[in-house]
């Protein structure tokens, strides 16, 4: 426990620095309206992205005991999950491009959905290195999602793409992350099963979610009204 404690700390902190490096370097790179174009939509489908892994993350890691069957049922479902996340990510396109009066809001959106299936591959192996107390697999993955989110976006910045810059970023962390995973795991998931529980588990799944949901809603209001009324540079 007070390894992983460690590692987490370390890690918390590796990616604050790189954080405020890459953020200094954008900074310098990009106009404040190129963040708050990809700001304005970041705020309305991050509400989408509470719905992500449906809680059933949580499920693998905090269950006394679980079998292949069930862990597998649940990738299915994370899969399913991304798949009608992206569905509505692309659906809401138009009506976020048209809430914000801004065009090119419709591209960004759609290009930004893409992450919601990246990130559903990797739930369970995510959740399966938690289970199996690899704080340091862990740390690794997320500080090479976080390396690959930077070098892509700099690049991006660096060859004139604007707001573009941020959304490579985004997706160059997820597809990042997700392909870390599965390389640490080694674990190939089976067929979906019947019968193994998984009313249960997504039950309590989505009271988690709905709980992270409120919060969501509650601390990122604000940034929705600030883009709505006043726009992306503001």
């Amino acid at each position: 426990t007070f390894r992983g404690s460690m590692v987490t700390i370390v890690t918390r902190a590796m990616n604050m620095i790189l954080r405020i490096g890459y953020l200094m370097s954008m900074a310098r790179l990009l106009s404040p309206e190129d963040f708050g174009l990809v700001g304005m939509v970041s705020a309305i489908i991050g509400a989408l992205a509470i719905f992500k892994d449906g809680g059933l993350g949580f499920v693998t890691v905090q269950r006394a005991s679980i079998s292949e069957k069930e862990i597998s049922t649940l990738f299915w479902l994370n899969i399913a999950i991304g798949l009608i996340l992206c569905g509505m990510c692309i659906v809401l396109a138009p009506i976020i491009s048209s809430f914000y009066t801004e065009i090119r809001l419709y591209w960004v959106t759609v290009a930004l959905s893409t992450t919601f299936v990246l990130n559903a591959v990797s739930v369970q192996h995510q959740a399966l290195l938690s289970r199996q107390l690899r704080f340091t697999s862990l740390a690794t993955i997320e500080i090479i999602s976080q390396l690959a989110s930077i070098g892509v976006g700099i690049l991006m910045a660096i060859c004139g793409y604007s707001f573009w810059a941020l959304v490579g970023s985004q997706i160059a962390s997820a597809a990042a992350g997700s392909a870390c995973s599965w390389f640490a795991t080694k674990w190939i998931p089976g067929p979906p099963h019947r019968n193994v529980g998984v009313r249960s588990m997504l039950h309590f799944g989505t009271m988690l979610t709905l709980n992270n949901l409120v919060s969501y809603i509650t601390n990122n209001l604000d940034k929705i009204l600030l883009g709505r009324f006043w726009g992306a540079e503001a």
